[in-house]
């Protein structure tokens, strides 16, 4: 089987708070744009600096998702932090209609396993990916953002329960401080992107 039959057409990346995930991404999406590309999903936080509506999300009011789930439209949704997240279901059907493509999605482990439940989502066409750190860099990483001791334990408390379940996905990348470029290199190479 070449690497272009061996890609999944959609890499699930799940990951505690300040493991890296997004950088990760982000460096495979910059280096492999012609067979990688991202499910762009909604949220109701406020942006980032940085972040661009459209980009890293479509950022929306709570009414407006609200209305959403009324109406259908996502295929999974949460509530974070007490922000809503989500993902279109037609985001979905595109990525598995495109044949060249890996499509990224950032889901958290219960969006990772609410896509996993769904029956017409072929198995081998999604791969999932646990980006893991050691607890206590995780504590320093978010001692490192500048995060309320308050925040910091409830994200510490979310990690452990989040890092209980990676039994649940294809593949633990681990992204401990000094990996990164180690983990970026094993992520490339379990979506069979390397040449």
């Amino acid at each position: 089987m070449n690497n272009k039959q061996s890609r999944p057409q959609i890499a699930v990346f799940t990951a505690t708070t300040a493991a890296g995930k997004t950088t990760i991404m982000n460096e495979i999406l910059k280096r492999y744009p012609k067979v990688t590309k991202r499910i762009v999903t909604y949220t109701t936080r406020p942006p980032r600096l940085g972040e661009i509506h459209g980009v890293h999300y479509y950022f929306c009011s709570r009414e407006s998702f609200e209305a959403r789930i009324r109406d259908g439209r996502f295929i999974e949704w949460a509530t974070v932090y007490g922000n809503y997240y989500g993902t279109y279901t037609i985001s979905i059907f595109d990525a598995l209609e495109q044949e060249d493509v890996t499509t990224f999605i950032s889901l958290d482990v219960q969006g990772h396993l609410i896509l996993r439940a769904y029956d017409f989502i072929p198995k081998e066409s999604i791969l999932s990916i646990f980006i893991d750190v050691p607890p206590k860099q995780l504590r320093a990483r978010l001692v490192a953002r500048g995060e309320e001791p308050a925040v910091i334990e409830r994200r510490l408390k979310k990690a452990t329960m989040e890092r209980a379940q990676r039994k649940n996905f294809d593949i633990v990348i681990n992204n401990a401080n000094g990996r990164l470029h180690q983990a970026i290199q094993e992520t490339i190479g379990v979506l069979g992107l390397d040449d």
